[in-house]
């Protein structure tokens, strides 16, 4: 498999050839991957990009707050189950106090994320993170087009302007 220098100049690790050619086609080949999430956050991180590495932030913990099993998707009965959607809904208002606090979203979009909350309804909860998660897409899309000239430019298949 052949492979390039990776985003972190300098430090010795290497993009398989296959993921390059993913991540610089599509940012949600990018944050679909774990490795390619990291490359990204350094990426961000080291240009101080931080409303995008807290997009990304965002992203991540509701991906993972949507993939873990609550009351409608696990097989647990009575106070399991109620366990679970209290965690669910504990995890969906933390994620709404940091989206207020670092996140870029429009009034809306907010307005959305409140009212799943209050419905209670994990449904709701779950539709509305993941339009949620869509909107933080559209808000990494510009740093990801940042990302993706910096790969190239490291492959050498962009050249800089002169």
């Amino acid at each position: 498999m052949s492979c390039i220098p990776c985003v972190v100049e300098g430090d010795g690790c290497s993009i398989p050839l296959e993921d390059f050619d993913r991540w610089t086609d599509n940012l949600h080949h990018v944050i679909e991957s774990r490795d390619g999430r990291r490359y990204f956050r350094e990426f961000l991180t080291s240009r101080f990009l931080e409303e995008s590495a807290a997009a990304l932030e965002f992203w991540e913990r509701a991906e993972l707050m949507l993939r873990t099993p609550h009351q409608g998707h696990s097989k647990g009965h009575g106070r399991t189950a109620s366990v679970q959607s209290m965690r669910l809904h504990k995890e969906a208002k933390d994620l709404v106090e940091m989206a207020e606090d670092k996140m870029n979203f429009d009034l809306a979009q907010m307005r959305c994320l409140y009212e799943a909350i209050q419905s209670g309804r994990e449904d709701k909860i779950r539709t509305t993170f993941q339009e949620a998660m869509q909107s933080a897409c559209e808000l990494l899309n510009d740093d990801y087009q940042l990302f993706r000239q910096h790969l190239l430019r490291q492959r050498r298949l962009l050249h800089e302007k002169r």
